[in-house]
């Protein structure tokens, strides 16, 4: 029985999921049918790869398959099958005659399975089979080379009109008509972008989009990973290769918001539709899992251990009180996290703008990267490079020049005011605004049997506070902050809920009726020793 080992190449992303490897598998498999005494040992496939500029060879299966061949794991006589020749190298005639010689150094055997034909180490030396596969080398190379012309031509001529403000003719998203102006469907794009800076995950944003908008076709068949994909295109902001083209869906300063949410992932899984500001901030000590928050008929909500209550999977042996937590909150941790608030809100510009500088750096390196590689190719062809020289400089200067720009961003972002800002203050009433925010600066609670501590960044924002017991008979909580003792009172759920529109209300219920009972005294018409009794006892 003979051996052989299958390779396959497709060039673009464009093809994964699509005919090109069932294709090449089924012509593949059919020259096994009529060759019944050859056996497949492996299976090498190169997705997205160019047969043309010899990536395959440098970073793709080929290069494994190769290197597999010289250590002998791919024994002699081993047959290699691929579809047709140009699945193996659309290089120039050098380069691929070089590949053939190692090939055939290792003893292994190319067949191309669509023509039957059958190259073992001896075509060498075999003139008419040399000259039939020169042909198919020259063949594969011109077309590629034919394509990449053709390609960058039209893309040249579609940046050039671009920059004149011609609508380049490409495919539109949903959101522009075919002259890059939005249409009615902008409004899901909108909707999206509102949700996810307000905290809202993935599918709850799908299923929203689909509730709301029940005739758009697109946010019926919208799926998070397209949206996510959508999300960071600077086609939102009308630029398409760093020019502005189209009209803008949504502003700049949200664009790169959402895309810095997106690229640190602090608060992936925020819901900010919770009863407490402290939702999903809590961790336990003993297993590391997350804490809900619970509350059962009139008793005080407590923090149990998730990984406790659900798999039994942790040691801990009781629950903490969120009064306890909450005091500590507001006591001792409160003015530090406001004032992390307040520098986070204080350097959003700076932030947005530093990630649009990165981006640049990225698109300035990705872009150098392909100009070393035509300098390569243009060298090989004895081509001038004097042009192509000027671009990589120009290219250089310009990453220089970002890179200190971003230096100096983040030399500025390092120096805080250290100030409490108005509108932050009045953010810690808002329970959802301020769960947000404690998310977003990577703050968490960690929860002992018998303590609490808060970390910003896996920083300690303070010292441990310690929960001692509850007294039923006076109705606290025993607390020690270092050395110190704290009673802690079972607070409202209206104050623990930081809902400051109904604690208020509460509150002036209760002041009103204060009011109404001291009129009553005074119409008693009671001695003024009795009405300052009556009066105190309120």
């Amino acid at each position: 029985m003979r051996q052989a080992v299958l390779y396959q190449r497709f060039s673009s992303t464009k093809q994964i999921n699509n005919s090109s490897l069932f294709r090449q598998t089924e012509a593949q498999e059919n020259w096994l049918k009529s060759n019944d005494d050859v056996v497949v040992i492996d299976r090498y496939v190169d997705e997205a790869m160019s047969g043309w500029t010899g990536k395959h060879l440098k970073k793709g299966s080929l290069g494994v398959l190769l290197q597999a061949c010289k250590e002998k794991k791919i024994p002699k006589n081993t047959l290699i099958l691929v579809e047709h020749f140009s699945r193996l190298s659309r290089m120039s005639i050098s380069d691929t005659e070089s590949l053939l010689r190692e090939i055939w150094d290792y003893g292994i055997t190319l067949v191309t399975v669509r023509d039957n034909q059958e190259y073992p180490p001896s075509t060498i030396n075999n003139l008419e089979k040399r000259i039939s596969l020169l042909l198919q080398i020259d063949s594969a190379y011109k077309e590629s080379k034919w394509r990449s012309e053709k390609v960058k031509g039209s893309y040249e001529k579609r940046l050039n009109d671009a920059k004149k403000g011609i609508v380049p003719k490409i495919r539109k998203p949903f959101w522009l008509d075919t002259n890059g102006k939005l249409n009615e469907h902008s409004i899901i794009v909108k909707d999206i972008f509102n949700l996810y800076l307000k905290g809202y995950g993935q599918n709850y944003i799908i299923k929203h989009l689909r509730c709301t908008y029940p005739n758009f076709r697109p946010a019926q068949r919208i799926n998070p990973s397209t949206m996510m994909q959508y999300m960071k295109k600077e086609i939102m902001i009308g630029k398409w290769k760093g020019v502005k083209i189209y009209d803008a869906v949504i502003d700049e300063k949200d664009f790169y918001e959402a895309l810095n949410i997106r690229e640190t992932k602090k608060f992936n899984n925020v819901s900010p539709n919770r009863n407490y500001p402290l939702s999903g901030l809590f961790r336990c000590t003993c297993c590391g899992a997350g804490m809900s928050i619970q509350k059962s008929n009139h008793a005080k909500p407590v923090i149990r251990c998730a990984n406790r209550l659900r798999m039994k999977q942790c040691d801990r042996k009781k629950t903490f009180p969120y009064c306890v937590a909450h005091y500590y909150l507001m006591e001792f941790t409160l003015k530090r996290i406001l004032i992390d608030i307040s520098n986070n809100e204080n350097s959003n510009n700076s932030s947005n703008e530093l990630i649009e500088l990165n981006s640049t750096l990225i698109k300035l390196r990705n872009e150098i990267k392909d100009l070393y590689e035509v300098y390569e190719d243009r060298k090989k062809e004895g081509k001038s490079l004097k042009a192509i020289l000027n671009l990589i400089a120009d290219t250089d200067d310009q990453i220089e020049d970002v890179e200190y720009k971003i230096k100096s961003k983040e030399n500025e972002l390092k120096h805080s005011t250290n100030n409490i800002n108005d509108n932050v203050v009045k953010m810690i009433w808002d329970k959802e605004t301020f769960n947000i925010a404690m998310h977003k600066l990577n703050i968490i609670f960690y929860i002992a049997d018998d303590y609490i501590q808060a970390f910003f960044d896996d920083k300690p924002l303070s010292e441990k506070f310690y929960y001692d017991g509850y007294s039923r008979k006076n109705k606290i909580f025993k607390c020690r902050f270092i050395e110190n003792k704290h009673e802690v009172s079972s607070f409202e759920d209206d104050f623990l809920e930081l809902d400051l529109k109904a604690f208020t209300s509460k509150i002036n219920n209760t002041v009103n009726l204060i009011k109404d009972r001291l009129k009553k005294l005074e119409d008693l018409n009671l001695t003024e020793k009795d009405y300052i009794k009556e009066r105190n006892s309120l």
